[in-house]
């Protein structure tokens, strides 16, 4: 798993590389999204349920053909896990900054543009609690791996409204790769849907 994680360290620090360069060179385009997530743990003998919580973000884009560009993104995601038939945890609520790298192809150059995308995601994690069954809450950060990796795929469409100014919609899936916890409980990985509203808009040209 260390190898990998390197791997996917190494993976997305290219992909931003890339990123900066073709946007000194092409009409970039940055943007914000938000939207809601439908998140649970795949856990070993342990029965867990969707929970609902937001998703918010900036992105930037650089084209890499008429049909095909690559973006990244900088993600606050909450997310966690409920709970059937738990004596003693109603919710496990975490909190990542996610990072993805997306290559998105489009399907179509006109006003709506459907696209599809994927690639791998850095996530860091920022916070994570139990809220037991009493209502109180636990601090559990210390029992959570500092990292995650992940893969996203997901599809869309881009509505032009004025210019080259594009409302966006996209619905994705987040696979987990790598295990959660510091403690070896067996599988522990994340799991979720999520989906998006957004904006975006160019900021340079050849």
């Amino acid at each position: 798993m260390k190898n990998l994680n390197i791997f996917y360290k190494t993976l997305i620090i290219s992909c931003l590389s890339i990123l900066a360069f073709n946007a000194a060179n092409a009409q970039a385009r940055l943007g914000f999204k938000g939207g809601m997530n439908l998140t649970k743990f795949d856990i070993d003998q342990v029965e867990t349920q969707n929970l609902s919580r937001a998703a918010f973000g900036v992105f930037g884009e650089v084209p890499l053909t008429s049909n095909v560009g690559i973006s990244t993104e900088i993600n606050y995601s909450n997310e966690g896990s409920a709970y059937n038939n738990n004596p003693l945890i109603d919710e496990t609520r975490v909190s990542y900054l996610e990072i993805p790298v997306l290559a998105n192809i489009y399907l179509s150059n006109s006003w709506i543009r459907p696209k599809i995308f994927g690639g791998p995601s850095m996530s860091f994690l920022m916070n994570a609690e139990n809220e037991m069954i009493d209502g109180s809450t636990v601090d559990i950060e210390d029992n959570y791996k500092e990292n995650e990796i992940g893969a996203v795929l997901g599809a869309g469409i881009d509505f032009k409204i004025t210019g080259e100014n594009y409302l966006i919609l996209d619905a994705r899936y987040d696979l987990g790769l790598s295990e959660l916890d510091n403690v070896d409980i067996g599988t522990f990985k994340n799991r979720g849907f999520r989906f998006n509203v957004g904006f975006s808009f160019p900021v340079s040209s050849y």
